[in-house]
């Protein structure tokens, strides 16, 4: 069977109808069961063993990670994994979406639901083309996570164990169908506290207070915190959450920050966060309070280069089913990079939603098309490049 006729299988008509039923399926973060309960019995149908993992109990989600395995023609093949997130980041079963001009448009009332629906659409799409034309092929697992958009949570409780892929794609990412993410950073999420020396809120305004308070001390070491671009834009800095204070009257005892270190160099990163510190540290010192400054652990980054088997598969796939591939590095993660560490090689692409989360939410036909498209031609040129 060759691949241009398992590429004529596509019904885009059905594919365009089927991401449309999915997007409208409750399933906001933490409250994916509705969703997984909708798709568990498709996957069923298409001869896939699915279960889920314990990542809901850690979450405190109504639903695990789904996790579905086909063995395909060849059991005994090197496996391929698809992946995509369930949850949305706001309510989509209300939206009612308009086509115009070959444009998914969401309602303008709610969000449309393409982040990620539109990538399991496509996978179910492609999957469906290639069994239908019994075209060979090794296993396909599917891992649809929970809890993304909190920050990748479900694909950092997966159990890895369930997963016996190796490598593998998630769509995910505004770039249209074609570009391939080899560059992602290190992600160094940071909670500030600065506290005066009682502890707690100061005195009333009226009893001629010592009206120094948290404020300041946070006011100062935020003045003198690098923040921005650095190091010809391989580094972020920012700070995206002030929070303090009870009432007006009260002097403010504490004051809470936050904000996060996104680099692709670890070193880099380190250097920032050392320097977020020391201002933390000699504004508590100045206004005689205290700072507890706590990093968070993050998500590693990586590099991909073009001897990787993924990326190798995935320049194949594009050539041979007619969409035009880009490299490219971004300043944002995915589930990919919590698989990645996990020990998966899986590679983050686009797949050309817009104005994702905001009620203008888009995707155009072309690009759901071409995600199915490339979905078959990766099953079919990773079963051949690592045929035993």
């Amino acid at each position: 069977m060759e691949l241009e006729q398992v590429l004529q299988l596509l019904d885009q008509e059905h594919q365009v109808h089927f991401f449309l039923e999915t997007a409208r399926i409750a399933g906001v973060s933490l409250h994916e069961r509705t969703f997984a309960e909708y798709i568990e019995p498709i996957l069923t149908e298409m001869g896939f063993q699915v279960e889920y993992d314990g990542a809901g109990d850690k979450l405190g989600s109504d639903s695990g990670n789904l996790i579905a395995y086909w063995q395909g023609t060849d059991p005994d093949a090197e496996p391929i994994l698809f992946s995509a997130h369930m949850d949305t980041i706001l309510d989509s079963s209300g939206c009612q979406p308009e086509i115009r001009e070959g444009v998914i448009h969401a309602d303008g009332r709610s969000i449309l639901g393409s982040d990620d629906r539109s990538a399991i659409s496509a996978y179910i799409e492609g999957i469906r083309a290639v069994q239908a034309s019994h075209m060979p092929c090794g296993p396909i697992e599917l891992l649809f996570t929970i809890d993304e958009q909190h920050g990748l949570c479900g694909a950092r409780e997966l159990d890895v164990k369930k997963i016996r892929s190796r490598n593998g794609y998630i769509f995910d990412h505004p770039g249209d169908v074609g570009q391939v993410i080899c560059r992602s950073p290190y992600w160094r999420p940071f909670n500030i506290w600065f506290r005066m020396k009682n502890g707690a809120a100061g005195g009333h305004i009226s009893e001629k207070a010592d009206l120094s308070n948290a404020f300041d001390m946070g006011t100062e070491a935020y003045r003198n915190m690098e923040r921005g671009y650095f190091d010809d834009h391989q580094t972020a800095v920012m700070v995206g959450i002030l929070r303090g204070g009870e009432v007006s009257s009260i002097v403010p005892g504490e004051l809470y920050m936050r904000g996060e270190v996104r680099s692709y160099r670890r070193e880099f990163a380190a250097r920032r966060l050392e320097q977020l510190r020391r201002a933390c540290e000699r504004a508590a010192l100045a206004y005689h309070g205290t700072v507890d400054f706590q990093v968070e652990s993050g998500y590693e980054g990586y590099e991909i280069d073009e001897s990787n088997p993924a990326y190798r598969c995935f320049q194949a796939a594009a050539e041979s089913s007619g969409v035009t591939w880009y490299p490219d590095q971004v300043l944002g993660g995915a589930d990919t990079n919590f698989l990645r560490s996990h020990g998966i090689n899986c590679l983050t692409l686009g797949n050309g939603y817009r104005d994702t989360h905001t009620f203008q939410e888009s995707i155009s036909v072309r690009n759901l098309e071409n995600m199915a498209r490339m979905t078959v031609s990766m099953i079919y040129h990773w079963y051949r490049q690592n045929k035993m």
